[in-house]
């Protein structure tokens, strides 16, 4: 059976599907916004939250939990609340630096990853903390939408009650890492392996080949709405997706030496 093959079912999980949704539901939700429809808008964005619940909940409870899921899911994450804010930023100026917050964030965490990857090659569960900062942020984003009138120390609370709950998620999603890494084969710590220095599975290529699409999609619709400074920003942002794609289709390999299991969680 090829590989491709054996990923079809991982692909065609019900969990999977639903994030699939979600990422299409990301340009829906700009398209809606650049023409003013904001009811729309929010709809976009409590459609995707509800599935952001269903699909981990489904993956969980009927044991469909997927490197793939583990992959996208964050993917699907990270791509709405980047749309929120680069929206939102167009008539709230102060967003852009709560924006230039989340991308250092997300640059560190995907530092993270490609570390643990090529030590590790495995591919961590997203944890509460960073759920938690997901859910804050919907709900501020929201906040910010219906509330036009609020008051500007309305407004300073929830981004600073923003840039609070990812400043959390950074430091303990760094601080699993850490403890991760110390704890896995050829670290020092663990037992004497060869470290891995290829990225094995195909997860976090298809991952960021989907956040590519995504991303150019909402190129050419900032472009067709005449957008011009956001369609650069984002073709950009596609730009730097698109390196990192080759560097993993370089490094990856399709059929492992050896497979070394590690545990989601390690005790304190």
């Amino acid at each position: 059976m090829s590989s491709m093959q054996k990923n079809r079912p991982e692909a065609l999980s019900i969990p999977n599907l639903i994030t699939y949704v979600r990422l299409l539901l990301i340009p829906a939700f700009v398209a809606c916004w650049f023409e003013e429809r904001l009811w729309l808008a929010l709809g976009c964005l409590a459609l995707s939250a509800l599935s952001d619940v269903a699909d981990g909940f489904i993956a969980r409870r009927f044991h469909m939990i997927t490197d793939l899921g583990k992959a996208i899911d964050p993917v699907a994450d990270k791509l709405t609340q980047a749309a929120m804010f680069f929206c939102l930023a167009w008539d709230l100026p102060e967003m852009w630096i709560l924006l230039g917050f989340l991308v250092v964030k997300e640059l560190v965490m995907l530092a993270w990853g490609i570390v643990c990857l090529r030590r590790t090659d495995t591919i961590p569960s997203a944890k509460w903390y960073g759920k938690v900062c997901t859910a804050v942020l919907y709900a501020s984003m929201a906040a910010l939408v219906l509330l036009p009138g609020l008051s500007r120390t309305g407004k300073d609370v929830i981004l600073a009650l923003c840039g609070a709950v990812m400043l959390m998620s950074l430091v303990l999603y760094s601080r699993w890492y850490l403890r991760l890494l110390r704890e896995a084969p050829g670290s020092g710590l663990g037992p004497k392996l060869k470290e891995t220095r290829v990225v094995r599975s195909s997860a976090p290529f298809a991952a960021l080949w989907m956040m590519l699409v995504v991303l150019a999609a909402c190129a050419v619709l900032a472009a067709v709405y005449k957008k011009t400074g956001a369609a650069l920003v984002i073709a950009g942002l596609a730009a730097v997706v698109l390196l990192l794609c080759l560097w993993l289709r370089k490094h990856r390999v399709r059929t492992p030496e050896k497979e070394v299991d590690l545990p989601d969680e390690y005790p304190e």
